[in-house]
């Protein structure tokens, strides 16, 4: 169901880099730690959550929801906490589908939270026994392979013949013995 924009006003948001740690798996489930969750998550108690994972791809529909490749969903986080005693079972599972702005494609929002058949369950489903992280650390390390630093720009002033370096903005006089070539 693709949301109003009554809900897309109210709506948390979630930025570019946020929605590359979901899109690392194409919709095969990442697991978030703290450290790798949306900031709009920040506000439910750690205490209380017992696991987080998502999906995400803008590259094809997602397979699943709603039976409807355009309805323009673009991701999802499952958040499963620890249920109330009150609740009878084990586990609360709390669903955000996730947008990409239609004005902004570095922006996203996420309507949420949400209820489906797995909202009251007692145990995490086995189809995420095997979900990849999503770490900060690793999206750094995604980043630094597919640009890794030029060894150029490295050190601009370094002399090639092993003497001395030129401080940058200096006129070309150095200090120290001449290098023996």
């Amino acid at each position: 169901m693709k949301p109003s924009a009554r809900e897309r006003y109210k709506a948390a948001k979630m930025s570019r880099s946020e929605f590359n740690r979901l899109r690392r798996g194409e919709w095969a489930p990442v697991s978030l730690d703290a450290a790798s969750r949306p900031v709009f998550l920040n506000n439910l108690p750690a205490a209380k959550i017992v696991a987080t994972f998502g999906s995400a791809s803008l590259d094809r529909a997602n397979p699943v929801a709603d039976g409807n490749p355009d309805h323009g969903q673009v991701g999802g986080i499952d958040v499963y906490r620890v249920a109330e005693a009150k609740d009878g079972v084990a586990i609360n599972k709390d669903w955000y589908a996730i947008y990409q702005d239609p004005d902004h494609d570095d922006q996203f929002y996420v309507i949420g939270p949400r209820q489906d058949a797995e909202h009251w369950i007692n145990a995490i489903p086995n189809r995420l026994a095997f979900a990849e992280p999503a770490s900060v650390e690793a999206s750094i390390a995604d980043a630094a392979r597919k640009h890794p630093p030029s060894l150029k720009s490295a050190e601009p002033s370094a002399a090639s013949n092993g003497g001395p370096a030129t401080p940058v903005g200096n006129s070309g006089v150095t200090e120290g013995p001449p290098s023996v070539s």
